[in-house]
């Protein structure tokens, strides 16, 4: 993510051309509730690009909780609009925390919500998962 002044991690891949929006139900049981970061800078946009101390740079780690290596998509409800990544992921991917509460939701590719689960977090720039897709 060069632009965002980490040369070294991998590039983001979510952008509004590649997420669907529209309404889906969800079982909480199976989803991740982040209840936000509050050192991520409020609103999204841009913000999300930019390099720390202004933009969003702290993750989660997530990936299928019954097969760590499912081919998924992931889905987010933040302030009751919900987007669903039309990219899919393999085992992990990372999704940035908004300042603001979010559920991540899990889809296989008929739609169906799976069981994800966090498996770490971190911040950009620190190596520990930068090899792992960032939405």
């Amino acid at each position: 993510m060069i632009i965002a002044g980490h040369p070294q991690e991998s590039t983001q891949r979510t952008h509004y051309w590649n997420n669907w929006k529209g309404n889906f139900d969800y079982d909480e049981s199976i989803a991740v509730l982040s209840e936000g970061n509050k050192n991520s800078p409020s609103a999204g946009g841009l913000k999300r690009h930019l390099p720390p101390p202004f933009g969003w740079n702290h993750y989660l780690v997530l990936q299928p909780r019954n097969n760590p290596q499912a081919r998924f998509y992931i889905g987010w409800v933040d302030g009751g609009v919900s987007e669903v990544s039309r990219l899919p992921s393999v085992g992990q991917v990372r999704v940035l925390e908004r300042p603001e509460p979010v559920v991540f939701v899990g889809f296989d590719s008929n739609g169906n919500q799976i069981p994800i689960e966090v498996i770490g977090r971190g911040t950009l720039g620190y190596h520990v998962w930068q090899d792992v897709p960032l939405l």
